[in-house]
């Protein structure tokens, strides 16, 4: 149907040339923003719906009739002229569009914006925890390791450790052990003397013979065999240890009685005594398998326990 008059009576706008409402009691025609009536629902209206729309003055004016008598009458509501509408508030279809469009984008935007911070919410919880645990887990495997060094060094403790004995076929370490123990002076039987044996070398092109370790029958005798070594030397500076004291034929060499240290221990004391080297320190030591260093007579005793200890000697 086509629309009596070509204009909405309450905006004024140009009606659309099908889509438009016109009340069956006053016959004035509406657009469907005005009627308020969504484009979908005009589409599922039937005929018989669409001729008997009532605008919204007439459904108010309706219900407020007057009684005269047995006769009810009632008092339509004119409607209101053109003219009473404010000029701001014409538009046209396409602005009303426009205006819908941006509200649509913008409504959008707002929930984009609330659905990205709950995900970055998430995501950075995510990214804490994984940060946490995997601190923790460093953590843990330090502690692990830690523990598992000690153990292998506490394992060693009784053993002592013997550079520079040449090789043999037919060597008897036990009875070369309490050799070199009287050479010294050290009271060592035989029954302390619990194992010897010669341990692989890490380089096999090295010329140098293998490494003996000796495991005593206690910590006491360790100490005993490593002190007694030690003061010898102090006092025969021209004559000390070597492989003539312990009955070997040939050119003497140099021998060095020390704690068996684990192979990580043996990288930590080298990394140590170089750094003593560099800074002029006068004394590192190996005492129950943990390294010591002292710049002098007069300086702290420093115990480097791992490689991140080293930043203490300065």
């Amino acid at each position: 149907m086509a629309p009596v008059n070509n204009v909405c009576v309450k905006c004024n706008n140009k009606l659309h040339h099908t889509q438009f409402m016109k009340c069956t009691l006053c016959a004035q025609t509406y657009d469907l923003d005005c009627a308020d009536v969504s484009s979908k629902r005009y589409a599922l209206m039937t005929k018989e719906n669409k001729s008997n729309w009532k605008c919204t003055p007439c459904l108010s004016t309706k219900g407020a009739s007057t009684t005269i008598g047995s006769t009810s009458v009632s008092t339509p509501q004119a409607p209101r002229p053109a003219s009473s509408k404010q000029p701001n508030l014409k538009t046209t279809p396409e602005d009303s569009n426009i205006t819908t469009r941006k509200k649509t984008n913008n409504i959008t935007q707002n929930e984009s914006s609330y659905v990205t911070e709950s995900n970055l919410r998430d995501i950075l919880k995510q990214e804490i925890t994984a940060a946490i645990k995997s601190s923790i887990k460093e953590l843990v495997m330090a502690e692990l390791q830690s523990i598992n060094q000690q153990i292998e060094q506490q394992m060693r403790e009784s053993n002592v450790e013997i550079n520079g004995l040449p090789e043999k076929n037919s060597e008897n370490l036990p009875c070369i052990i309490t050799k070199l123990a009287k050479s010294v002076d050290c009271q060592i039987k035989d029954d302390d003397v619990l194992h010897v044996t010669r341990v692989a070398k890490l380089n096999k092109e090295n010329p140098r013979p293998r490494t003996v370790v000796a495991k005593l029958r206690s910590t006491r005798h360790r100490d005993a065999l490593i002190a007694a070594v030690s003061s010898y030397n102090r006092k025969n500076p021209a004559n000390k240890l070597s492989t003539s004291h312990v009955g070997y034929d040939g050119p003497s060499s140099p021998v060095y009685v020390a704690e068996h240290l684990t192979p990580t221990n043996k990288s930590l004391h080298a990394e140590v005594r170089k750094k003593a080297k560099e800074l002029s320190y006068k004394f590192v030591w190996v005492r129950n398998g943990r390294i010591q260093a002292r710049k002098d007579e007069y300086s702290p005793i420093l115990v480097i326990r791992n490689s991140s200890c080293l930043h203490k000697m300065n």
